[in-house]
């Protein structure tokens, strides 16, 4: 455990030393105001004013804390998480899935727009990925940082798309939001709906191009179980996802041989 605090230390101090003010630069009274409002029982230790945005550093009842606020006001709260503060059902999956990797770093994300999320930093022979649990402890995201910048600006959420959400609405009423990205003039969504957790993809004027959802090999069903079995004999089943599109349904399903080589079987959903 102690090896873990040393790389919790290490990560959260390099996320809030990356990007620092120079002397001169000043604090909006805005910002100034909104955090007075937010954290009345709290003081900043000390403001970082980057490009667009204004970053309040402070401690409360022992816990490190950034509160980012850009020109209309508060956008995100990252708080340092220690392993016990996670929920217990995150506790038990990180135990049982991730028990072979180094935790890297846990933060608490409260952010506009979306719901509460813990992020989980793990690295295994130099793969890093982050695990964004719900707060009943779910998975509802695994992103691959093996390449990607440190620091808390990827996490920031991303402007407001009328269309896209005009469209979620449609299809996912009952979605509670965890993520949203822009990749490749695409809008990913992460977000619990009917209590699984997917991911959907959409354009930028809002037109639906999928949705995965990763799903257990006893969810799949005897008929598509027969089928792997009958194409790869003697495999397991590793991971699987359901691809829905506006046009077709598929399955993507990761087997595992006897002598530990993998493959890809793609089969429509029946």
């Amino acid at each position: 455990m102690s090896r873990v605090l040393t790389y919790l230390l290490i990560v959260f101090t390099a996320v809030f030393v990356t990007g620092c003010a120079e002397d001169g630069d000043k604090v909006s009274y805005m910002s100034e105001s909104a955090f007075a409002s937010l954290f009345p029982n709290y003081n900043v230790g000390k403001w970082v004013v980057e490009p667009g945005y204004e970053i309040a550093r402070f401690t409360a009842n022992g816990t490190d804390a950034e509160a980012w606020f850009d020109h209309n006001g508060w956008i995100m709260t990252v708080w340092a998480m220690t392993p016990e503060k996670l929920p217990q059902h995150a506790q038990n999956s990180l135990a049982s899935n991730y028990s072979q990797w180094e935790t890297v770093a846990l933060r608490r994300l409260d952010r506009k727009v979306l719901a509460t999320v813990y992020v989980v930093t793990v690295e295994r022979n130099k793969v890093v990925y982050d695990l964004y649990f719900a707060e009943n402890g779910m998975l509802v995201r695994k992103s691959d940082e093996t390449n990607a910048k440190q620091g808390a600006e990827k996490y920031l959420p991303v402007p407001k798309n009328d269309a896209v959400e005009k469209k979620m609405d449609e299809l996912y009423p009952d979605a509670v939001v965890y993520n949203c990205a822009v990749r490749s003039s695409a809008y990913a969504i992460c977000f619990v709906s009917s209590g699984n957790a997917k991911t959907a993809l959409f354009s930028t004027d809002g037109e639906w191009l999928l949705t995965s959802t990763p799903m257990s090999g006893q969810a799949i069903g005897k008929a598509v179980a027969d089928a792997v079995e009958k194409q790869m004999p003697g495999s397991k089943i590793s991971d699987l996802t359901l691809t829905e599109t506006p046009s077709n349904s598929f399955y993507s399903i990761e087997c595992r041989t006897g002598d530990g080589t993998t493959q890809m079987i793609y089969m429509d959903k029946k």
